[in-house]
């Protein structure tokens, strides 16, 4: 791979992973404080109203997807892509009406004939869904400004802004407890307020620094044909994404109350904070696999998705086997008053997200491509059937709220499966080569990362110092795992020059 591009990649992961340190902090203490400050009730209420309308946003992510993989495959070509860029913001335009008119009719009927809340609420539950209306509308017309900022790789505004996002939130969640009205309805409209601000800047600064982000709103019809064509056979695996996740938390909410949105809540908090950790690190491979593939360099492209599906997976092992073993003491330092399920929700979800760091760099794969048609028929629809499945197990079946997580996990392997067996023929890379190279070791080295800290719950009595000792010893073993049986010798060899590189750089001065 060209040094330039292994620069480019370190210098956008370091820039993302310092906002991401400073952003942890900042979201896990803003989620003890909103727990705290809100109530478990009304903490499960804002995820679960807020849910409902992003159900009507899963043509957004089609539309993400197009923009992000048009304006990347036409990033060189000026002409081009300002007519492309025009119609991306038409087409999001024109959805955007669409999800406030679902969401004033289908949504706000859901809203108030099926979500289970106590009658009291029924005012804040109304005003939190209208500012979730509104959201809404702000993260789909700003959608291609993002895919414009991380086609060009600019990875320093997008993480000025989300981090003055994160502080301005942290800074609202500590005032909730001393307004006079509704702290439940104050929360949403400040926080829409943020997303406001966040808005106009990520798009005054793309006007200014892009010229095809001054271009006007117009739809080339040619163009707007290609783009709805690659959406359309994307809506159908976002439409699953959708499902198995806020359409699994209104399920739970019609089944078991608020409560347990709350728990749901919990989970994905962690499960968000960790994810982020090799989110950061695709986002910057992303970019450069779909321009190995419009270049036709097949082998540069192989190679960056075998190494991003690797470390991918080894960054979130690190990060998620301690807290698995250590679940019951974080939870309770961290939130106190912790909700019930709470733990077992976020064990699940997080292995959930283990297996898909593998899938990230297939789906770019294929979109880089543009033939999903097939890929998106087969995996949307194994998907799909979580949502279905889960309904079935809860009404048949008197099974705890943990059921339509197993569920989840177990399609999600199935899926991993359909993407494997489509993505890599379409890309010319052998699926012999990727099993050896990716599954064994990731696998393998799992398991084997696994063992000591399971053998330390075993013995160890569980309190804050033995957590303590189990992290530690867990991060130190895993690392020495994945770097003797998870890593070849070439990235051995690499890994041992870097830190020999960085031990004379920074080190012998002293």
């Amino acid at each position: 791979m060209d040094s330039s591009v292994n620069r480019r990649i370190a210098k956008n992961s370091i820039i993302l992973y310092v906002r991401l340190l400073i952003t942890i902090f900042i979201g896990l203490w803003s989620s003890r404080i909103l727990l705290q400050n809100l109530g478990i009730s009304d903490y499960g209420l804002y995820n679960v109203v807020g849910g409902v309308i992003s159900m009507f946003c899963f043509v957004s992510g089609s539309l993400s997807s197009a923009a992000s993989r048009y304006i990347t495959y036409n990033i060189n070509n000026e002409v081009e892509l300002k007519q492309i860029f025009s119609t991306i913001k038409a087409i999001h335009l024109l959805f955007a009406l669409i999800v406030v008119l679902l969401g004033e009719t289908v949504g706000l009927w859901l809203v108030l004939n099926k979500l289970n809340y106590p009658e009291n609420r029924e005012f804040a539950v109304l005003c939190v869904y209208q500012f979730s209306i509104v959201t809404a509308v702000l993260n789909i017309i700003n959608t291609p400004y993002n895919a414009l900022l991380i086609a060009h790789e600019n990875m320093s505004i997008y993480a000025v802004t989300t981090l003055g996002s994160s502080i301005l939130r942290f800074i609202i969640t500590i005032l909730i407890a001393y307004v006079s009205f509704d702290g439940l309805i104050f929360y949403a409209a400040a926080y829409m307020s943020i997303l406001l601000m966040e808005r106009i800047f990520v798009q005054l600064y793309s006007k200014h620094k892009y010229p095809e982000a001054r271009s006007c709103i117009k739809l080339c019809k040619e163009y707007c044909r290609q783009i709805l064509g690659f959406s359309f056979w994307t809506v159908n695996g976002n439409l699953a994404i959708i499902c198995y996740t806020q359409g699994l938390n209104i399920l739970l909410n019609m089944f078991f109350g608020s409560v347990v949105n709350a728990a749901r809540g919990v989970a994905v908090q962690i499960q968000s904070v960790v994810m982020q950790f090799c989110t950061n690190l695709q986002m910057a491979f992303n970019p450069q696999i779909v321009k190995s593939y419009a270049a036709q360099e097949l082998t540069r492209m192989h190679q960056l998705v075998i190494t991003c599906s690797k470390f991918s997976f080894f960054l979130l092992s690190i990060i998620i086997i301690p807290i698995i073993y250590n679940i019951d003491i974080i939870l309770k330092l961290w939130l106190g008053k912790v909700p019930e399920y709470a733990n077992d929700f976020v064990c699940v979800m997080l292995i959930i997200s283990l297996i898909s760091t593998l899938s990230n760099p297939l789906v770019i794969s294929i979109q880089a491509t543009g033939n999903i048609k097939k890929f998106q028929i087969y995996e949307g629809t194994c998907l799909l059937t979580i949502l279905p499945l889960s309904y079935l197990l809860l009404y048949f079946f008197d099974v705890p709220p943990i059921s339509v997580f197993i569920v989840n996990l177990l399609v999600i392997i199935v899926a991993q499966v359909i993407r494997v067996r489509i993505v890599l023929p379409r890309i010319q890379m052998n699926i012999g080569i990727y099993t050896r190279k990716v599954v064994f070791p990731t696998i393998g080295t799992f398991f084997i990362c696994n063992i000591l800290p399971y053998t330390e719950r075993l013995f160890l009595y569980q309190n804050i110092y033995s957590s303590l000792i189990s992290v530690g010893t867990s991060v130190v073993y895993s690392i020495i795992a994945i770097f003797f049986i998870g890593c070849d010798k070439e990235e051995r060899y690499y890994l041992l020059t870097k830190l020999h590189v960085l031990y004379g750089k920074y080190f012998r001065r002293v």
